[in-house]
């Protein structure tokens, strides 16, 4: 099913205001950052998806693990039109806003990129930003005052489209349904219907629950 997500009155200004350009020449890419002595384990897949994401798109922003650094994040995630990470995320259901994105932070040996640092991006060009990472679009509750997940702390902040994750994903084939994903945003698709055309893709070439039910995609809407 599709389920529309209406912003704020504030949003909404914002977004009737704003001119979008919906190409996806001007992406920012980042795949598998290198997280030195963290618990977090290397991911081969991220790094593969993102180099087959820029591929597809012809991408003018890649970056693969050591590039995948706050500086690097901080600069391209504002201009770029769309974006598309692969790596690590952490959901806090003690602390939601402490929950964090993973980049290199080779200046302060940090890989924590919090929820509170994204909200302060101000990402004002993107139409779509997809976290191919766990738990990415995982909330406590819906009523819980404050709490919202990653891929909402976009969304709230103008992106259009949001794809995120409610549980772990799948290193192995997270390539397979984003290749089919973007394949269908290239068409002119939704991608709304992209993300669904991709799930039922995956479905019939008997790819298990794990591969593409952990998707959603957050759309604020004019309304």
């Amino acid at each position: 099913y599709e389920i529309a997500i209406a912003p704020t009155l504030r949003q909404v200004d914002e977004l009737q205001a704003r001119d979008r350009d919906w190409s996806t020449a001007n992406s920012a890419i980042f795949g598998n950052p290198r997280l030195g002595e963290s618990s977090k384990p290397f991911l081969p897949g991220a790094e593969r998806e993102a180099t087959q994401v820029c591929r597809l798109l012809g991408c003018g922003h890649l970056f693969l693990g050591d590039a995948v650094t706050v500086n690097a994040f901080e600069r391209y995630v504002p201009t770029a039109h769309l974006v598309h990470y692969a790596g690590h995320a952490e959901f806090n259901p003690v602390h939601p806003a402490a929950s964090a994105l993973f980049l290199t932070d080779h200046a302060k040996e940090r890989t924590h990129y919090s929820q509170q640092e994204i909200s302060s991006l101000m990402v004002r060009h993107a139409w779509l930003v997809v976290l191919s990472a766990c738990r990415s679009a995982t909330k406590v509750g819906v009523h819980y005052e404050g709490s919202r997940s990653l891929a909402e702390t976009f969304s709230e902040g103008g992106v259009r489209f949001v794809v995120g994750s409610l549980t772990d994903v799948n290193d192995t084939t997270a390539d397979l349904i984003f290749t089919s994903f973007y394949d269908e945003v290239q068409k002119g698709v939704s991608p709304v219907q992209a993300l669904r055309r991709a799930q039922l893709t995956m479905i019939a070439k008997g790819e298990p629950p794990d591969a593409w039910a952990e998707y959603v995609i957050l759309e604020t809407v004019n309304v």
